[in-house]
């Protein structure tokens, strides 16, 4: 990384409750876990393992509020749910990915309540008051750094410029302007301020995706890199980096990771006119001239950059 390299920090905040609603703040206190407050609830299965927007969007309507000694969460036609800070509760297994820790159980109240929100039985657990989960040495050095329920690093930062086109797209499926039969009922009732929190959430993310096909990827990489002159297809980095990381002044997106699956689909809703978003209708002029072994061949490739 270039030491020299400034940024602006223009926005912050905190996600009390894993994977829901975030808070701004005008100012965080850092403290040995991170922010202040952050991700210090998470809500868990019978498992124990911990929920996220990935496979229960409804969390992003459930909204905490910090106010003086209690956690309150609010959610739609339910009564408050207001939780002292208090370390007092029984010690559980649970589990954020693959690692192991120990929640604090935060009661039978909390636990109807949230499984009232999102309508299966779950648990809402904090951070004890020393946590034992220390993020990976391997990112933080031989010293340790205790953790809460971060997925992996107890600060997070995105830029803007992502975060921008995840909410364009969630309010053209919202509008009825992308049409996707899975994506606008769930984006239908979706609050402008809902729309934000979700974009910073998952621009927060880091993709993990799958692994590239070796049969088809090196074709892939060749059009990606260098397109193909003799089909006026330009090179597909040209826009979206050498990399597959987007072009934040320009508002192309990351494609890096993406799974290829949803590549080839959107790649042939591009050229039949079924997805008619993007600048100044690029997409659609190029995606017409990819064949579908190019088609298959880029998303290989991009399935398994990272």
């Amino acid at each position: 990384m270039d030491m020299n390299t400034s940024a602006t920090v223009t926005e912050l905040f905190v996600y009390p409750v894993k994977s829901t609603r975030g808070i701004g703040c005008p100012k965080v206190r850092i403290t040995a876990t991170g922010f202040e407050w952050d991700r210090q609830w998470m809500l868990i299965d019978a498992r124990g393992m911990f929920l996220s927007q990935r496979t229960h969007p409804k969390m992003a309507r459930i909204v905490p509020e910090i106010t003086d000694g209690a956690l309150r969460l609010h959610a739609d036609s339910l009564p408050p749910l207001l939780l002292p800070f208090t370390d007092a509760g029984e010690r559980i297994a649970v589990r954020v990915h693959q690692d192991p820790c120990v929640g604090v159980d935060q009661g039978t109240v909390a636990a109807q309540w949230v499984s009232e929100a999102l309508g299966e039985a779950l648990r809402l657990v904090r951070v004890p008051l020393h946590p034992e989960r220390l993020a990976s040495a391997k990112y933080a050095g031989p010293s340790p750094a205790p953790m809460g329920f971060a997925d992996g690093f107890p600060i997070l930062v995105c830029n803007q410029e992502h975060r921008f086109i995840v909410a364009e797209q969630l309010r053209l499926f919202r509008s009825g302007a992308r049409a996707n039969p899975t994506m606008m009922p769930m984006a239908t009732g979706l609050s402008d301020q809902d729309i934000a929190d979700i974009a910073v959430y998952y621009e927060a993310q880091t993709p993990l995706g799958l692994e590239a096909d070796p049969s088809y990827w090196q074709a892939g990489e060749k059009l990606y890199r260098g397109g193909d002159r003799s089909r006026a297809i330009p090179a597909c980095m040209a826009c979206h980096g050498p990399t597959g990381r987007g072009n934040e002044p320009a508002k192309f997106p990351a494609l890096r990771g993406q799974q290829s699956a949803y590549v080839v689909k959107q790649l042939n809703d591009y050229a039949s006119g079924t997805r008619a978003t993007g600048p100044n209708g690029i997409m659609q002029t190029i995606a017409k001239r990819l064949s579908a072994d190019d088609i298959r061949n880029l998303a290989s490739y991009l399935q398994g950059i990272r």
